[in-house]
């Protein structure tokens, strides 16, 4: 339901929500042309944005983002698996379909390497639902997490804690809501000599409130949550 041209805008503009040169980290994504590629592969040495026509995950899930890491934990590939076999998409803010630009932003942030976030809000929760376009840019938890990951010299985030009336701690993954409850598979791998494929995670799918899980890729990196007492 959308050309490439609108596809290819809707990526572009949700990988510069990213760019470290508005947001003081060091980071960046350059856009360097099309590719009839599909899939995930590390040794292609191409960072992948690719429709899948041939989903066999699940297929509640808008996307999935591969991450690999070396020994030190250090991400040196990703790519991005868009569903295009069970996922209406959108680039206009339809009512009745997913919106690309509100997906791709949530999965350039795991390619950084951010988790799930507890903020509702964050364009790092673990859900969204059709005709959604609010994370299309992240917001302030997002850009927290950012500048936790990447950042520039002097220019580290507060240590202390946020609380709002709607925090709570939380150690169970959960984004946010309790009917979307994160499911972290087993086995992921580590923190072995040489590139590896870390461990891969959803999340529930609550079809009462149309809400569809967005994709996790979990890294053992110094990640930063928001604990809260109250």
């Amino acid at each position: 339901g959308i050309t490439p041209d609108q596809a290819k805008e809707a990526i572009i503009a949700a990988a510069a929500q990213w760019d470290g040169a508005e947001l003081g980290a060091q980071t960046a994504f350059v856009y360097e042309g099309e590719n009839k590629r599909q899939g995930a592969n590390l040794g292609d040495d191409v960072h992948l944005v690719s429709f899948d026509t041939s989903w066999n995950q699940d297929p509640s899930l808008l996307a999935v983002t591969h991450v690999w890491s070396n020994a030190n934990n250090e991400i040196v590939h990703f790519d991005i698996e868009i569903n295009a076999d069970d996922i209406e998409w959108s680039t206009s803010g339809d009512a009745n379909r997913y919106d690309l630009q509100n997906a791709m932003t949530h999965e350039f942030g795991h390619a950084l390497g951010l988790e799930h976030s507890d903020d509702v809000e964050a364009s790092m929760a673990s859900s969204t639902m059709v005709g959604e376009t609010s994370k299309r840019d992240i917001n302030p938890d997002d850009e927290e997490g950012l500048l936790t990951l990447y950042p520039l010299q002097g220019n580290t985030p507060s240590t202390e804690s946020n609380e709002g009336p709607n925090d709570e701690n939380n150690n169970s993954g959960s984004g946010g809501s309790t009917d979307n409850a994160l499911l972290d598979a087993p086995n992921g791998s580590t923190g072995q000599m040489g590139p590896v494929q870390l461990e891969q995670a959803g999340c529930t799918h609550t079809s009462s409130r149309q809400w569809i899980p967005l994709a996790l890729a979990l890294l053992s990196l110094p990640l930063r949550r928001r604990n809260t007492t109250r």
